[in-house]
């Protein structure tokens, strides 16, 4: 994790919020609306464990997406108007990240339900919002991610089609990786300890989706 000053920390507090969803009115000529659910079986340890990365910051797997902030500093949870720098990856650029400040709009915690989520700021490249929401059924768990984006300055205008690839390639790695740690609750029934909180293993993307795209 990259180590974050003081003067850091204060100035991620200075950017407006932009993504709340009563600052998106109307439909804008490029707009992303998606609204994805899959299904990850019904092990309660899966559950826990999926919920302790979102709670933590730690939602996306960090080769893709990194989450820093006051919250780490603090080595606590995130909690809603936290405000979070977004260190995402560019493809094919060897490692570099973009940076970008958005707001915790929610995050909450149950035994059978964990919600996190986010607003955009001025210093990002899109306007919108993305949340995420884990739940335990008595049948099975599923994660419903949704979000909304639109250009918010010259820069995304310039590059749509890899603004929305970045978009699809983070939700997607996180999915991957969720589907890969079931892989392994499945395998190893009866033998919790042999999975690790921080095992970061990757798996092919078997995801069961249903998507509605704008």
């Amino acid at each position: 994790m990259i180590e974050m000053s003081e003067k850091t920390l204060i100035e991620l507090e200075k950017p407006e919020v932009t993504g709340a969803p009563g600052m998106m009115l109307g439909r804008a000529l490029v707009q992303f609306d998606d609204d994805v659910t899959i299904s990850l079986g019904h092990d309660q340890q899966l559950f826990d464990r999926i919920a302790d990365h979102m709670m933590s910051g730690n939602y996306y797997p960090p080769e893709i997406i990194l989450f820093q902030g006051r919250f780490r500093t603090e080595q606590r949870e995130i909690r809603k108007g936290d405000r979070i720098l977004q260190l995402a990856r560019l493809p094919f650029l060897f490692g570099y990240r973009t940076k970008t400040i958005t707001e915790i709009s929610v995050a909450e915690r149950t035994a059978n339900h964990c919600q996190i989520g986010y607003y955009t700021t001025s210093r990002h490249f899109a306007q919108g919002w993305w949340q995420a929401t884990l739940i335990k059924g008595e049948a099975e768990i599923t994660l419903n991610v949704k979000c909304q984006a639109r250009p918010q300055n010259l820069v995304y205008w310039i590059a749509i089609p890899v603004a929305r690839f970045m978009q699809e390639r983070a939700r997607k790695a996180a999915f991957s990786r969720f589907h890969s740690w079931m892989s392994l609750f499945v395998e190893c029934v009866g033998v919790p300890d042999r999975i690790e909180r921080g095992d970061e293993n990757d798996a092919d993307d078997h995801q069961n989706v249903h998507s509605k795209q704008g």
